[in-house]
């Protein structure tokens, strides 16, 4: 299992690079796995637990679900969503998504996948793909959120259970 990373640490602030070696990411894939498990989150990306990365994971169907390098194609629709996140634990930031969006992503075979994705998966598969590009629920909050927020995160510490 990884640790988490929480906010304000600096590597959720940056963009991860490309996924081009795929020797040895059934490691990181399952640990990742283990550690959303862990920690009941919807999605885990790979910044996360402190890896720049374009690797997210998920649970569809309540199945694994990997995506690496994935790219939002097309968007349409729009959701307002309470979303939590774990590397901001117990707080929550009203969002508005697409409600429906095309991802094209690669599999662990390095294959070429696209699909469409709705509701709840949709609104996760944006938060994780956010985290992937430097992007947090935060920036979606007003400004006042935002700084409440941070003050808390700074004067918090953590510890893995």
């Amino acid at each position: 299992m990884f640790d988490i990373v929480y906010w304000p640490e600096s590597v959720l602030k940056k963009v991860s690079e490309p996924v081009s070696d795929f020797d040895g990411l059934d490691y990181i894939v399952e640990r990742l796995y283990e550690t959303m498990a862990h920690h009941r989150g919807m999605g885990l990306s790979a910044p996360q637990v402190g890896m720049l990365k374009r690797i997210l994971v998920m649970r569809r169907e309540g199945e694994p679900f990997t995506m690496i390098n994935p790219e939002i194609v097309s968007k349409a629709g729009s959701i307002r969503y309470s979303e939590g996140c774990l590397s901001f634990p117990g707080l929550f930031v009203e969002v508005e998504r697409a409600s429906n969006i095309n991802v094209r992503w690669q599999d662990l075979s390095e294959e070429w996948n696209e699909d469409n994705f709705q509701g709840i998966a949709a609104v996760c598969i944006q938060h994780e793909i956010d985290h992937l590009n430097g992007v947090t629920m935060l920036n979606y909050a007003p400004q006042f959120q935002r700084e409440t927020i941070t003050r808390k995160m700074r004067g918090k510490k953590y510890e893995e259970n």
